[in-house]
């Protein structure tokens, strides 16, 4: 089993939620190392993908992931049936039967394997966009192999491994949005054939998904900071004037 000492915890918000029961609950699993991507006071909003942005602020080779709505209890098993060039997924197979798993729910992976996924995915020739940066996920379990556990019922409250926290439905989750399951099955759909018509090619050195997607941030706001700096010289230059 693979030792808590080697695992971080990456989490991501939109900021609109309570995280201290998560990150107790986090501590009392024993992970002593946790990154949280929240969107509302990072400089620019990364959405989903901002978890795996989170990776680069963790010094761990193992990753634990999972969502801002629900207790993970299940890290045990988890543990128990990770391997390095997999992904271990809490998603019982009576949900969604078929697809890749969700990750929510808990799941644990190497800390590098995320970004083969993306690379493949930028290699078919998808652009870093909102569809991206919103279900990174989907395009990361379908492009890495995956171990789903089978860790009780939906149908038995308690016996899945995790407990939904309150706000785990409301209308502002987002799987509640109405352009989720049809932006959901398109990203699935390309993922899909990203893996059946484009092979993997191990690139040469060179800038890496997360590497562009931090200089396209800095060019934004590089770009605020110009905007913010002509609007304070004109407003200067009219109270000169003035």
């Amino acid at each position: 089993m693979i030792p808590l000492s080697d695992i971080g915890a990456c989490l991501v918000t939109r900021g609109d939620v309570d995280m201290h029961k998560i990150l107790d609950s986090i501590e009392e699993m024993g992970i002593d190392e946790v990154v949280v991507w929240n969107n509302a006071v990072r400089p620019f909003n990364a959405k989903v993908f901002g978890r795996y942005l989170a990776i680069l602020e963790t010094r761990k080779p193992v990753i634990f992931i999972q969502d801002d709505d629900c207790i993970v209890t299940c890290l045990d098993e988890l543990r128990a049936f990770y391997e390095p060039g997999k992904v271990v997924a809490n998603m019982v197979t009576e949900h969604r039967r078929g697809e890749p798993p969700m990750l929510g729910w808990g799941a644990l992976f190497a800390r590098d394997l995320p970004w083969r996924a993306f690379e493949w995915w930028c290699q078919a020739g998808y652009p870093i966009d909102d569809l991206f940066i919103g279900y990174p996920e989907t395009i990361f379990t379908a492009l890495t192999p995956c171990v789903r556990l089978n860790i009780g019922s939906h149908q038995e409250p308690g016996s899945t491994g995790h407990v939904d926290l309150p706000w785990a439905h409301t209308p502002s989750r987002s799987h509640r949005q109405p352009d989720h399951h049809r932006d959901f099955a398109l990203v699935l759909e390309r993922a899909r054939a990203v893996a059946a018509e484009h092979p993997y090619v191990a690139p040469e050195r060179r800038p890496t998904v997360c590497e562009i997607y931090m200089a396209e941030l800095d060019a934004r706001l590089a770009m605020i900071d110009r905007d913010r700096a002509r609007a304070s010289a004109r407003h200067v230059a009219a109270g000169r004037r003035g």
